[in-house]
């Protein structure tokens, strides 16, 4: 796999062409020089890992399966720097008497090398590693790896929030798996009244985080005024360019914006119909927790249900309806609160 510089140059072109519609989508700030430094984040900020998501993550496979029916078989999408994938595999490997099997897919084959590198520690797990963009279509890669019985397919760290089309990804996921595989989403839920989740965003870690895929197609970013802000059930991130910039060739005019960063919210009962929408049948598991973050279990349909919202625009109508039923306050209560 080659090197952080490699990966950069590999993306430039797809990262402009993106750039000149004004959008950069969140999985670039995680390869090459991005991945540099998200590694380099879970070395200076160990203690952010520890946040208690490990804990909501195994009492919904334990609640939705229980014990003996958890697959001995992980398809992890998007191990990131590998820390929370070694904090999950020591207990998936725990509740197991003997070898799991564990397969890694990202987007970032640097942040495949970091992972392969923190997991290689588990003895009793048999790691192998793939790459995935998971949003732009099916893989092949998990029926070439998996051998007899269920796979458990994990999607944390609200990475279904991070994603520009998460109807498409879950679809994506149904194709690559097979019926009666499992689906755990790990997710955060909406801000209480009067708080701004992008408060959560506003360090410079996080803004040199989000800016290096500018940075690293050449435009200037120390003088960019980054505005976080909470919008319906999304934090955005948005730049305006104070001066044009040309960039191989292209030419992005003064004030261009760009929407750099995109982190959605979800609450329990549209994240189970995102599941039913795209091929998959929600268990009964726990799903309320600490700090607005919960998780839900699906287990895949044999086939793709008939309300499947297949179209570009359609799956855009459609999420901007569960967008209405995040912000509507449940029953009770004044607002939106965790």
């Amino acid at each position: 796999m080659g090197a952080s510089g490699d990966e950069d140059s590999a993306h430039q072109h797809e990262v402009i062409g993106w750039l000149r519609r004004g959008i950069l989508p969140v999985r670039f700030m995680y390869i090459g020089s991005g991945a540099d430094q998200h590694i380099r984040f879970a070395e200076e900020y160990a203690e952010e890992y520890q946040d208690g998501r490990l804990g909501d993550e195994t009492a919904a496979v334990l609640g939705g399966l229980g014990p003996a029916a958890v697959p001995a078989q992980l398809c992890d999408i998007g191990p990131s720097n590998g820390v929370h994938t070694a904090q999950f595999l020591e207990w998936f490997a725990a509740a197991h008497s003997g070898p799991v099997r564990y397969l890694g897919v990202d987007f970032s084959r640097r942040l495949l090398d970091a992972a392969r590198e923190r997991i290689s520690r588990h003895a009793s797990v048999e790691g192998s590693f793939a790459w995935w963009d998971v949003e732009s279509g099916a893989t092949a890669a998990v029926r070439g790896w998996r051998t007899g019985g269920p796979v458990l397919f994990c999607l944390l760290g609200n990475t279904l929030g991070n994603v520009e089309d998460p109807v498409r990804v879950l679809r994506n996921i149904f194709l690559s798996a097979c019926p009666g595989d499992l689906l755990v989403l790990g997710l955060f839920g909406p801000v209480g009244q009067g708080k701004d989740e992008a408060d959560a965003y506003r360090s410079p870690a996080i803004r040199s985080m989000v800016l290096q895929p500018l940075r690293t197609v050449g435009i200037p970013v120390d003088d960019l005024a980054l505005d976080l802000r909470t919008v319906d059930d999304r934090v955005l991130g948005i730049v305006r360019l104070p001066k044009p910039v040309t960039i191989a060739g292209e030419r992005l005019p003064a004030q261009h914006e760009i929407r750099c960063f995109l982190s959605r919210r979800y609450v329990p009962a549209v994240a189970r119909q995102l599941l039913r929408h795209t091929g998959w049948r929600p268990l009964d598991t726990q799903t309320a927790s600490r700090s607005g973050h919960f998780v839900v279990l699906g287990r895949r349909l044999a086939e793709m249900p008939d309300t499947a919202v297949r179209s570009a625009a359609a799956r855009s109508a459609f999420l901007a309806h569960l967008a209405r039923v995040s912000l509507m306050p449940p029953a009770g209560r004044s607002g939106p609160g965790r």
